[in-house]
């Protein structure tokens, strides 16, 4: 199992300085509200400096090259103070080559998406 997961992790394509720009997204989280408790921003934690340039959050698009994964994005966000902790895998299937079973041809359908959580995990009862 581990040398499959080497495998899978020495298969991601660099990310060229193109990549970067246009395939990633980071950022600071900024004060606001969290279950009704007003929070500060990075910044305006203790211990931070007040021009701090270090990231709280980022998203990145990346490929895995090889024949199994080969020109299927993957997204990865994350990031500190986020809405929820969870840990998810959504699968986006492509979208339908045509329309079939007389529906309207002219109304552009959403690809169907399967999401699964894998943490937290609820406790059972």
């Amino acid at each position: 199992m581990r040398d499959e997961k080497v495998k899978v992790l020495r298969a991601i394509r660099p990310l060229t300085d193109e990549d970067v720009a246009r395939s990633t997204v980071r950022g600071q989280y900024t004060k606001g509200w969290v279950l009704g408790e007003q929070v500060p921003g990075y910044r305006e934690e203790k211990n931070v400096a007040p021009g701090s340039l270090t990231e709280t959050f980022t998203a990145l698009r990346l490929f895995v090259d090889n024949w199994r994964w080969a020109n299927v994005p993957f997204y990865i966000r994350a990031g500190k103070r986020m809405p929820k902790r969870v840990t998810e895998i959504r699968i986006q299937f492509r979208k339908p080559p045509h329309i079939t079973f007389g529906r309207d041809a002219t109304r552009e359908l959403d690809p169907n998406a399967i999401t699964l959580r894998i943490q937290p995990r609820r406790a059972s009862r």
